[in-house]
């Protein structure tokens, strides 16, 4: 069985039933400093009755980990916001 997931942040979302945790808390758990599944569950309490939320909060925390990283990295905050990169002047060395 293959799943698909689409992920599309929603604050409201829940994505563990058994204990009502919502797309919104698992983000502000990764950026806290919860960086994987096992301490993101240790915090919130997801994946420990039926795991069927697991695969979603996987994804959850990947794609917060990169939101993070990309608000971190300026090179690619300026690819990801179209602002024009500053170039560094090149001398020629033809003359």
């Amino acid at each position: 069985m293959q799943f698909i997931v689409i992920i599309i942040y929603n604050s409201i979302m829940y994505v563990c039933i058994c204990n009502a945790i919502k797309e919104s808390q698992v983000v502000s758990s990764v950026q806290e400093g919860n960086n994987d599944l096992d301490s993101v569950s240790a915090d919130l309490g997801v994946g420990m009755y039926c795991g069927s939320c697991v695969h979603v909060v996987k994804a959850l925390i990947d794609e917060a980990k990169d939101r993070e990283l990309s608000s971190s990295n300026p090179h690619i905050n300026q690819e990801l916001t179209g602002q024009p990169k500053k170039l560094n002047p090149v001398r020629s060395t033809l003359t």
